[in-house]
């Protein structure tokens, strides 16, 4: 039973990562106009980049003040499954949470220097 919880909760951190991505790198593809504006008229790339960072964070930050009533409440569901142990580790949590953030600035920083990257005359032109 333990094996399958760590398991179904690692899972659950990677699509939320892998969502998370996902909507970071599709924001960069539509927004490639608006990041090639950005630069030609002289913005600098480590702007461009902390405003997809920013947006990731928002994201993931959103998601684990949604997310941790509802875990609790799940967890204390849970309870009776659960043989000496608590259903609220803050370790567990804590460490959950640092993953996410950390995989949501990983997320955020691939597509992001891709489109720090681009040349401001190619991304004008971009359609």
């Amino acid at each position: 039973m333990t094996f399958l919880s760590e398991l179904f909760g690692a899972l659950g951190t990677t699509l939320a990562l892998v969502g998370i991505y996902g909507l970071i790198a599709y924001s960069v593809t539509r927004r490639t106009r608006e990041i090639g504006i950005r630069l030609s008229i002289g913005a600098q790339r480590g702007q461009v980049l902390w405003m997809f960072v920013r947006e990731s964070l928002v994201l993931v930050w959103v998601g684990v003040v949604v997310g941790m009533p509802l875990a609790l409440v799940l967890a204390e569901s849970m309870r009776k499954m659960l043989f000496d142990l608590s259903p609220w580790n803050p370790w567990d949590v804590g460490v959950t949470v640092a993953l996410l953030t950390a995989g949501g600035l990983a997320a955020a920083l691939v597509p992001g220097r891709r489109a720090t990257g681009v040349d401001p005359v190619r991304a004008l032109k971009y359609d």
